[in-house]
């Protein structure tokens, strides 16, 4: 456990180390050891690596990393800011998976509930029995809570681009992402969106994509 120990300078050049090796498990390490001491000038490095960890359960310690330099409200915004229609499917489905964690309506963006993640919670753990306490380390969310009127803008803005995603192409892990998100939930969704997604829906029993026909299956729509 002596890399908490070091210098936060000495620090950040292994997490800044582990994010430049484009390997999935490193850029991961990276953004957990990030998480437990972070530090607000690399928060672009982690929000790249967050994204590009791909896997739909290890994300979430890129949410956690990037849940302590801003509230839940900007990391939406700034993970909408990424999301591109012309991008890969892989890249936007990565963003699709964090907001699972992270949510995307406005309660969800108001409160900071995705600490720990599951390689911190790890290292948490290993550190609380090493007996090593040290008050650099963060064991707790850093960062207040979201903005409810900013929260409201990001969310629609969210549900909207997911809609467009979904009528863009309705047959990739996108989509699946999607339409696992956009659940039929009275009072969810803002009224004037209803229509667009009562549309998602009916393009969803249509689509070519096992998964996504089964999805659409399992609501009362």
């Amino acid at each position: 456990m002596a890399l908490v120990t070091l210098p936060q300078a000495e620090y950040d050049r292994v997490v800044l180390h582990l994010l430049a090796s484009g390997e999935k498990n490193s850029v991961h390490s990276g953004c957990s050891w990030f998480a437990l001491r972070p530090n607000r000038a690399l928060y672009p490095q982690i929000l790249d690596g967050a994204i590009s960890i791909f896997n739909p359960s290890d994300c979430r310690d890129g949410v956690v990393a990037l849940l302590q330099v801003k509230s839940p409200d900007q990391v939406a915004a700034d993970l909408h800011a990424a999301i591109d229609i012309n991008a890969t499917d892989r890249h936007n489905s990565a963003i699709i998976s964090m907001y699972y964690w992270l949510g995307f309506l406005p309660g969800q963006l108001t409160r900071n509930n995705a600490w720990p993640g599951y390689v911190v919670e790890v290292y948490l753990y290993n550190l609380r029995n090493s007996g090593l306490v040290t008050p650099v380390i963060a064991t707790q969310p850093l960062t207040p809570s979201g903005d409810m009127e900013n929260a409201k803008v990001v969310s629609r803005r969210i549900i909207e681009t997911m809609l467009n995603l979904f009528e863009s192409n309705n047959e990739n892990d996108t989509a699946r992402g999607i339409i696992g998100s956009l659940a039929p939930v009275e009072g969810r969704y803002p009224e004037d969106l209803l229509p667009r997604i009562r549309r998602m829906y009916e393009l969803a029993k249509q689509s070519n994509d096992e998964y996504v026909r089964h999805r659409v299956s399992q609501y009362s729509v």
